[in-house]
């Protein structure tokens, strides 16, 4: 009688926390590590998580990704290694990733470009400085390279 209780309990304190905020399959795992819940318990109650809809990976990474990408304006790579820490598999960030519209993506880097710009330049940096400080930031905020490169040359023409 008590254990079922306890199972109850801790499967409640599972739910509550999926239901917080989208969570992936790793993070449930480790909270509930830190409930000291037992191990063969954990695949258990990930499973009725997932059944009931509390744990889903693939819209945790579509929350994830439109999130990262609207409001944090991150980059494609940074968003990726951020879901890739979250244990999401290959394909499902490659679906999530798809789901970026690429004008948006276009504005972000422009956006974060600009913002920089006027810090830098309020600060009297020259034309090199800026430039390389500019790279390292959008590098930073995971933005491809190329793409980094071709937005920092356009400030010379």
């Amino acid at each position: 009688m008590k254990n079922t209780v306890l199972q109850e309990d801790q499967l409640s304190k599972l739910m509550r926390y999926c239901a917080y905020q989208e969570r992936s399959e790793r993070e449930v795992t480790q909270k509930a590590i830190k409930l000291n819940i037992p191990k063969e318990n954990i695949t258990v109650y990930i499973d009725v998580l997932k059944q009931e809809a509390f744990v889903d990976n693939e819209r945790y990474a579509l929350h994830y990704v439109q999130g990262k990408s609207t409001v944090k304006r991150w980059g494609l790579y940074k968003i990726r290694e951020g879901l890739k820490l979250a244990g999401i598999s290959d394909s499902t960030i490659n679906s999530a990733l798809q789901t970026i519209e690429l004008s948006t993506y276009k504005n972000n880097l422009e956006y974060l470009k600009e913002k920089q710009l006027t810090k830098y330049r309020a600060q009297g940096k020259t034309n090199k400085e800026t430039k390389e400080k500019l790279y390292r930031f959008l590098l930073s905020k995971g933005y491809e390279h190329d793409i980094v490169y071709h937005c920092i040359n356009v400030l010379d023409q």
